[in-house]
């Protein structure tokens, strides 16, 4: 067996400069102003397959990763691919609307997206992009998902596109739970997608008999906690198995 190559002096050096460091230059290669006014040109409006977003004003510096397709890269692939517009489908933690319009797009005719933001810009913002694409019909509520039986509860923005419920919060939401929110639209069968900065569990802990009309759950998880076939173990209690991870990005379907 010959011997492998020697490595380039480029390659050396990048084994030798630290992840953070490397993840660093990257971030600010991507959020850099010439790139993000390259990819969102004079309107504001970013075109990313085959959807368009905008994200004028404070989330500018966004605008080159959702141009290439880095932005919510294994979120968009899972909302595409494991979503398949059959159910009404619950999305918590909506953001600008990226994976919402991704959602959106994938519904069969009569199917309804039900999306809930806290931040309350940021409901604004996902409202006017599935509006820009034409999915009128589409529901955004600003609401926070909470368990304390509180009618409105603290929400910490200010940290870029999330938040989270906190006492020391600089906001005042509205609260519901899942099964509330359930409730008011009618829902019957649904899917369910969460990226809510860590609560998921509450989500899972709390809401036993309303996943028991769950079909699919698209969501981040704790990958330090998985039984045999890779399931978090309150999925799996639930009755789902993972069917795709990347990373910590994952989707889980009921076992009949």
């Amino acid at each position: 067996m010959s011997a492998p190559p020697p490595k380039r002096l480029l390659d050396q050096f990048r084994e030798l400069v630290p992840r953070q460091i490397k993840a660093s230059i990257f971030d600010r290669l991507i959020t850099s102003p010439a790139l993000s006014r390259w990819a969102a040109g004079t309107d504001g409006i970013v075109k990313s397959r085959g959807l368009r977003f905008d994200i004028s004003g404070e989330h500018s510096h966004h605008a080159g990763a959702l141009r290439l397709g880095l932005y919510e890269r294994a979120e968009r692939y899972m909302a595409a691919s494991f979503y398949d517009g059959t159910r009404d489908v619950v999305e918590l933690g909506a953001s600008l609307g990226v994976i919402s319009c991704e959602l959106a797009r994938q519904r069969k005719p009569g199917i309804r997206l039900i999306a809930v933001e806290a931040e309350p810009t940021l409901a604004e913002r996902a409202l006017r992009n599935l509006k820009l694409n034409g999915f009128v019909d589409a529901h955004v509520e600003n609401l926070a998902i909470d368990y304390s039986g509180a009618q409105s509860v603290g929400f910490a923005s200010g940290l870029g596109l999330a938040g989270r419920v906190t006492d020391s919060g600089d906001l005042q939401v509205p609260a519901s739970t899942l099964s509330g929110l359930l409730e008011t639209y009618a829902v019957g069968e649904f899917d369910l997608v969460m990226d809510i900065e860590g609560a998921e569990d509450a989500v899972l802990r709390n809401e036993f008999d309303a996943l028991q009309r769950c079909g699919r759950i698209l969501c981040e998880f704790d990958s330090d906690h998985l039984d045999a076939e890779g399931t978090p173990p309150l999925l799996a209690q639930l009755g789902f198995r993972m069917i795709y991870r990347h990373e910590s990005c994952a989707a889980f379907e009921r076992i009949d």
